[in-house]
């Protein structure tokens, strides 16, 4: 059985693919969904609050990554960067 990093390693990979797929499809909402199935109940709830928890870090990282780049050139400190987000 995979871990739940692996899980969330493919769900992300599989639901960023879907997205550059349906960028310009018509009356495109903008939100992919990705079904995980299980075989119990307990792994099905842990996966969904690992892949919930790990992605909201994931995306922090990835604004103050960005923020960080946007900012006196990407030469900014963390406070700077946390100053102007």
């Amino acid at each position: 059985m995979p871990s739940s990093a692996a899980v969330r390693v493919l769900a992300e990979g599989l639901v960023e693919g879907l997205a550059l797929q349906n960028a310009a499809r018509p009356g495109h909402d903008g939100k992919e969904r990705l079904l995980v199935f299980s075989d119990s109940r307990q792994d099905a709830a842990h996966q969904a609050r690992f892949i919930t928890y790990a992605g909201r870090y994931d995306r922090m990282r990835r604004r103050l990554v960005r923020v960080l780049e946007e900012t006196a050139g990407g030469r900014a400190t963390i406070d700077e960067a946390l100053a102007k987000g």
